[in-house]
């Protein structure tokens, strides 16, 4: 199953049960970063939260403004946020940048939120796209585009291609898989990683990775 199945499940559920969420989105990255664009958390407001964009002092400073962002309507629906991983910024010395965007979704998102999940389900080719307005599932784009970012003049928009991509099987989940998921998964490919030992900390730890199975050799 994609990790991304649960947040946008969970995001059809507080839809239907009218329950305040904020979904957080990694956009955008240079240079050493904890996780890679496309990593999602979503922030509900019964204190939920499924996925994790990098964990540490940033995500806690990203979940704040989400809860910030849920508990106001006076800013406006959606927030872009740029962090600099240095000590004068969020007080991390990976030294990278990256940029969020924070989107509280509405009622008129549910639907969309619907086909994202199916289609994550189904591994069925289409196109997310997070903007302003909303979130939205349309036409699969040609394959390598991967990742889309655009923001000018205070606009902004966000796309992600969904479903049949390149898949990479590493088995063994120790620390070397743990370092190639880390050099895969940003070129566009879907990282599964098979091992037979439970509780292995480098799996574990390996955001990177699709998939993480324990199977019987």
């Amino acid at each position: 199953m994609h990790s991304d199945v649960p947040i946008w499940k969970r995001v059809v559920e507080a839809l239907e049960a009218d329950i305040p969420a904020c979904l957080l989105v990694m956009t955008d990255a240079s240079g050493a970063v904890p996780n890679r664009p496309g990593a999602k958390l979503l922030v509900t407001g019964d204190g939920r939260r499924i996925g994790t964009v990098g964990g540490g002092i940033p995500e806690q400073t990203l979940v704040e403004r989400a809860t910030a962002l849920l508990a106001t309507e006076a800013r406006g629906r959606s927030e872009v946020i740029e962090m600099e991983h240095t000590e004068d910024g969020v007080g991390t010395a990976c030294s990278g940048t990256q940029t969020f965007v924070l989107l509280r979704v509405e009622p008129e998102d549910l639907e969309a939120a619907k086909a994202i999940a199916g289609a994550l389900e189904t591994d069925r080719p289409a196109t997310l796209v997070i903007d302003t307005n909303g979130i939205a599932l349309t036409e699969p784009r040609p394959r390598g585009e991967g990742l889309r970012w655009v923001e000018r003049n205070g606009a902004w928009q966000y796309e992600e291609q969904l479903g049949r991509s390149d898949v990479v099987t590493i088995v063994g989940g120790g620390h070397a898989s743990l370092a190639l998921s880390g050099v895969l998964a940003p070129l566009g490919f879907r990282v599964v990683v098979l091992d037979d030992r439970e509780g292995l900390d480098t799996m574990e730890r390996n955001i990177c990775a699709a998939e993480r199975r324990i199977i019987d050799y």
